[in-house]
């Protein structure tokens, strides 16, 4: 059979703490490339599921890798003490990660529409100073928890408030639901201009 890998596997055995969230997990590797590695380990990370991992390279040296799980390795349990459980991983290349953490340049804020006082006041007392923010907005593209800027148009004052926030609804074709991240402060902004 043909070898489908771009890269050289290294056969090496390194300590790895690995999991989702932090490194609850333990392990081995097996073999290591540029692009990924096979990690020995009792716990198997559902496929399609991004790790963290931590390999100790010298006792002294880590080195820390996002990936995802690509495929399991299971033996039957008789065979257990031969051929060891394990996954494969791909490392995350530096766009999948970097997406991860830059906003959506091109996606523009969420703008709301404040034309008079009273709406201000109206907004405040009945969304802002419990913690969140309706927002009329019906083709907005946007997942649960994602963050979300909205920009607050008070058209009275001839001002702008930006609020941060995440999405805990979304409602196709009303709008978008938000936590807001610092709403004492949405508050107090929002009542600084108030005449």
């Amino acid at each position: 059979m043909k070898e489908r890998r771009k890269s050289r596997r290294y056969g090496r055995r390194l300590q790895v703490r690995f999991g989702e969230a932090g490194f609850e997990h333990t392990g081995f590797t097996q073999d290591v490339s540029a692009t990924g590695m096979f990690v020995v380990s009792a716990k198997l990370p559902e496929l399609g599921r991004r790790v963290h991992l931590q390999v100790q390279v010298t006792p002294s040296q880590q080195v820390h890798f996002e990936g995802m799980v690509q495929r399991h390795k299971q033996s039957p349990r008789a065979l257990q003490a031969y051929a060891k459980n394990g996954f494969g991983v791909r490392f995350l290349e530096l766009e999948e990660l970097v997406g991860d953490i830059l906003p959506k340049l091109s996606e523009a804020p969420l703008e709301l529409e404040v034309a008079t006082a009273d709406e201000a006041r109206g907004l405040v007392s009945s969304q802002l100073r419990h913690g969140g923010l309706f927002v009329p907005a019906p083709a907005v593209k946007a997942e649960r928890d994602e963050a979300l800027t909205v920009v607050l148009k008070l058209s009275f004052a001839d001002a702008e408030v930006v609020l941060d926030g995440r999405v805990m609804q979304l409602m196709p074709g009303a709008g978008v639901a938000l936590q807001l991240e610092r709403a004492a402060e949405a508050v107090a902004a929002v009542e600084g201009l108030l005449p």
